[in-house]
Formats: structure tokens, sequence, C-alpha cells
């Protein structure tokens, strides 16, 4: 082996250990795309006079919005929402049914006769008859059924909007 040779020999062993006492550069960690924590479920929930409500998004099969006559005396305007599970929740506000008399003379007499209901309600009980279920056990009460009475048309249409967006987003929601 010639002199020449050695020196090449020699000198790649020296830059080939001078190489590998080089520490080993960290690598930067490429960023992490935001993604949605898929393993938590969203839940809606509500707090309200009468109680509260929480039901996970997954688990709400439906929601819906109608408004019905009660004994020809009532008119009810309910919120529901159906769940996979056995527990439904109605969420509903409650006031006279008066029907509009086409003779004015009757229109007064029924106007007087609601004013005498509305103040009746307000004196049934020292807690507020708005926002408190009142039920005739047992024609009144079902088995699985949650049910929390809301103290205007206007606050039961804004909890129907809640839920409606809780759905469609899909995202934590609180209604109070």
């Amino acid at each position: 082996m010639g002199m020449k040779m050695l020196r090449l020999l020699l000198l790649g062993t020296i830059v080939g250990s001078a190489w590998a006492q080089q520490p080993t550069p960290t690598p930067t960690p490429s960023p992490t795309p935001n993604v949605p924590n898929v393993s938590r479920r969203p839940y809606w929930s509500a707090d309200l006079p009468g109680g509260n409500f929480m039901i996970a998004l997954d688990s709400v099969s439906s929601i819906s919005q109608s408004q019905y006559i009660v004994d020809g005396n009532a008119r009810v305007n309910e919120v529901s929402v159906g769940t996979l599970g056995s527990v439904q929740a109605r969420f509903y506000y409650i006031e006279p049914y008066v029907p509009q008399s086409p003779l004015m003379s009757g229109q007064a007499q029924i106007d007087q006769l609601k004013e005498k209901v509305d103040d009746a309600m307000g004196r049934v009980s020292q807690d507020d008859p708005n926002t408190l279920v009142m039920k005739n056990y047992p024609t009144t009460t079902h088995a699985h059924t949650v049910e929390f009475r809301i103290g205007s048309r206007a606050a039961l249409q804004k909890l129907y909007g809640s839920l409606e967006n809780a759905m469609r987003t899909y995202r934590d929601t609180k209604f109070k």
C-alpha cells in the first residue's frame, strides 16, 4: 500500500470519527393540525327554575316544537327532546286558551274571564306557577318523561333555538 493510500485511509478515519462525535440534531416537530377531540362527547344542558337537564348530543334522536289545546281551556307550546334511551324531555309554556268571540259583548266577557284566570293562577301557591310543572296523578304522570315548565313563550323559543344550534354545531351548549 502506498503512502497516498495510507494518507487517504487515515484522513477517512479521522473525518469519520469526527462526524460520528457530532451531536445528532433534534428534529423539529412538524406543526400538528387542529383536530377536534373526538373522544369528548358534547352536551346540551339547561338550568331552569324547576330543575336541570343535561344530555349528550349523540343521544338526541329528535327535537320538535308544537302547540296544542288541552281540554278546550289551555294552550300548550311544547319543545320535546327524543332520546335514544328511555327518557324523553318536555319543555312547555302553558297559557289560558281564550277563543275569540265574533260578538263584541261576548269578547268583553271572555277578556274579563281571562283576567280572573290569570289573577287566580298567580295566587295558587307561593311557588311561581309559570315555572313549575303541575300534575294530576296518575293522569298526567308519564314514566320516563322529564318535564319542565317555562315562564314565557319567548323563553321557550330561545330554548328551542339553543337546542337546534347545539344539534347543528355539535358543541357543548348551556341554556339558562
